[in-house]
């Protein structure tokens, strides 16, 4: 299936028609590539080889995915855009470096990334796949986190202190603003620079396949927000998350850790179109559809197999309580297929348990 007929298929995913999505593995792949990171980060050419050898396990795959590239720069992205040191170590992702003061974040307030060293990795990787990539597979943002994310890597664990003190709520928030700034500002500069519209998006979640976006054009990584109480999230993190979301016509929100209250929270917001969950078997799955069924929200997730189940058993339990809630689901599996055989008759066997049932008339 070419790119266009897979995005013809998610936009009618999106619009409720159809069976759900399932991201069918073609292996069991590390999360990264991080042999030799080093020498990578430092040339966009052999981390889009990297990428790119990856994406190609899902061209021609039986699995409703869209095969994805990204410049692999880290979570330290922008934090290292505000001039913080960024570490490099050879078979890992990124670390970023020493906190640097507020004053120096600050200062940062209205810059444009497009001469940073970082942003012109990115730009470059994307130059290489326009040139060299097959058509069918579609280059997508890097890493930008969010702007608390982005902010406790720039000034460490003081900040979340900092956070419950109602005397330093106008500080934090001046630089949670400053960090929002950032992100827009990159969102803008690297979707031009990959042709990609605004409000919509193709996002592949760091895996070697994705899906497209007809409503929300970026992503959101709020896993330091599992550190905060349910107050603190709803006056720091939600506003930041829903004025960048509402620009960019809505937002996939990821997160790590165990927080259900900020799932709840998060799933009832008006501009998340979508949740990951980093770890899903933390949750009860059925609740977890449930409320996002409630909010309208797509799950765009792994969820967690059971000890000793197959594929088949897997893909049956996920799609009854597809089913049972009503929630749209698109499936990247906790299971794998052995064969390209199996991995079609994975694909057929949950295109036919989640096809909506039919409104009587």
């Amino acid at each position: 299936m070419s790119i266009n007929d897979k995005i013809t298929q998610h936009r009618a995913f999106w619009s409720g028609k159809g069976p759900s999505l399932l991201l069918t593995p073609a292996a069991k792949l590390a999360l990264y590539d991080t042999k030799n990171y080093g020498a990578m980060y430092e040339n966009p050419r052999k981390l889009w080889g990297s990428e790119y050898r990856r994406a190609l396990t899902a061209v021609d795959w039986p699995t409703d995915g869209i095969a994805t590239v990204r410049p692999n720069l880290g979570t330290t992205f922008i934090p290292t855009q505000f001039g913080q040191e960024v570490k490099i170590i050879d078979d890992q992702m990124p670390w970023s470096g020493a906190p640097i003061t507020p004053e120096a974040i600050l200062e940062m307030r209205g810059y444009y990334p497009l001469e940073v060293e970082v942003v012109q990795k990115a730009i470059e990787f994307f130059d290489w796949h326009a040139g060299a990539g097959n058509p069918d597979i579609v280059a997508y943002m890097p890493d930008t986190q969010s702007p608390l994310n982005i902010l406790q890597m720039l000034r460490g664990q003081d900040v979340l202190c900092q956070m419950a003190d109602p005397a330093c709520e106008e500080s934090v928030t001046n630089l949670l603003d400053t960090c929002t700034e950032a992100m827009l500002c990159n969102t803008f500069l690297l979707k031009e620079a990959i042709e990609e519209p605004f409000l919509e998006m193709v996002h592949g979640h760091g895996t070697p396949q994705g899906i497209y976006f007809p409503q929300g054009g970026i992503r959101i990584c709020e896993d330091s927000a599992t550190l905060l109480s349910p107050a603190m999230i709803e006056k720091f993190i939600l506003p930041q998350q829903q004025r960048l979301a509402s620009i960019f016509g809505g937002a996939f929100i990821h997160f790590c850790g165990y927080h259900p209250k900020l799932l709840e929270l998060v799933t009832a917001s008006p501009t998340t179109v979508a949740l990951d969950l980093g770890n899903p078997e933390m949750y009860d799955t059925l609740w977890v559809m449930q409320q996002c069924a409630a909010g309208e929200v797509v799950l765009y997730s792994r969820l967690a197999a059971e000890l000793g189940e197959n594929w088949l058993d897997y893909i049956r339990r996920i799609a009854t309580m597809v089913r049972e809630t009503g929630v749209r689901m698109a499936l990247v599996p906790d299971v794998y297929p052995s064969d390209l055989d199996e991995a079609a008759m994975m694909l057929e066997t949950w295109h036919e348990l989640t096809l909506p049932l039919a409104t009587p008339t």
